[in-house]
Order: structure tokens, then sequence, then C-alpha cells
């Protein structure tokens, strides 16, 4: 344990939301808009490590800004409850090690749809979300790729009384490779 290690992080977000539903209630709606900043700083004074092991004083350094924008709608279709949406977000990062920059950007799609059936002991869900990403390493070495997927899931559950209910759920996910993992 080397005691005078230590780090300092810093966080910033501003975050603005809109919800609202039409004067029947068969309409509601959310708007988002939002935008952080943290960053972090490592530090490891030289010749004071433990184990002998002297790394040079390496410190690390990374800075995230991250802004993005959410909208959603949901209604009341005959029997079906359905929300649906898009998500944007768009990172920039910057660090110590490589690669030192890249930004990566999200656009995402989706639709969720919910129904109750046999006096609401019944309820079924399915979902699709479409999501494309772009990542790009900047420096060192400009390259960028891009990922599309399509992602759905599917769920039902069982009221078998008041107090006992029975559900599986099936989903997909999807996780757009980091910089560091491209680089």
């Amino acid at each position: 344990n080397d005691l005078d290690d230590y780090r300092d992080s810093e966080y910033q977000a501003i975050d603005f939301s809109y919800t609202g539903e039409t004067l029947d209630g068969s309409l509601a709606w959310e708007l988002r808009l939002f935008e952080t900043e943290s960053e972090d700083k490592s530090y490891d004074p030289v010749g004071s490590n433990p184990d002998y092991w002297d790394d040079g004083g390496l410190a690390y350094k990374s800075k995230v800004e991250q802004t993005g924008a959410q909208a959603q709608i949901a209604g009341e279709l005959d029997v079906v409850h359905l929300v649906t949406g898009v998500d944007w977000y768009d990172y920039d990062v910057k660090g110590t090690f490589s690669p030192q920059h890249s930004e990566f950007e999200t656009l995402a799609g989706f639709v969720l749809a919910k129904s109750r059936f046999f006096e609401d002991r019944l309820i079924v869900d399915a979902g699709l979300r479409y999501e494309y990403s772009e990542v790009e390493m900047i420096k060192p070495n400009g390259n960028t790729e891009d990922h599309d997927r399509l992602i759905s899931s599917f769920g039902v559950a069982y009221l078998l009384n008041d107090h006992l209910k029975v559900r599986a759920h099936y989903g997909e996910a999807f996780k757009v490779p980091g910089a560091d993992q491209l680089a």
C-alpha cells in the first residue's frame, strides 16, 4: 500500500427535463437535455513505492465531456400501452494513455409495447431498439469505426394471486467497443 498516492476527481452536470401530457391523459411525453464533464487525475510520487517498483511518478489524467438528448412519447392504443422515443449521446474523451483523444456518438430509436390480458393477470411486453454508434480515435492514429444493431426484448408475467407473480424475460444487449479496445 503506497500511502502517498492519491487521486483528484471532479464532476459537473447540468440537466434540463420537460414532461407533459394531453388534457385527457391519453398521451404523455418527456424531453431531456444534459451535459456532464468529469476529470480524474491520479498521482504516484517517485521513489516512495513500498514494493520498490518505480514507475517514474507517472500520473494519469482523463477528461470526459458528455452531451445528450432524449425524447419519448407514451400512450394507450386500445389494449396496448406504447412507448416510443429517441436517444442521442456524444462523448469526447481525453486521457494520458492510448488513445489520448477519442469521440463516441450514438443515435438510437426504440419502441416498447405492453398489454394485459385475463383480468390484468397476464402481462406481455415486447420491445425493439435500433442503435447506431460511431467511435473515432483522433489521437494517435485517427481511426473510425461504426456499429449498428437491432436489439429486441420480450417478457411475460402472470399474477398467480395478489402476492405472487411468475415471470420470464428475454433481452438482448450491445455495448459499443471502447476506443482502447479498437486502438
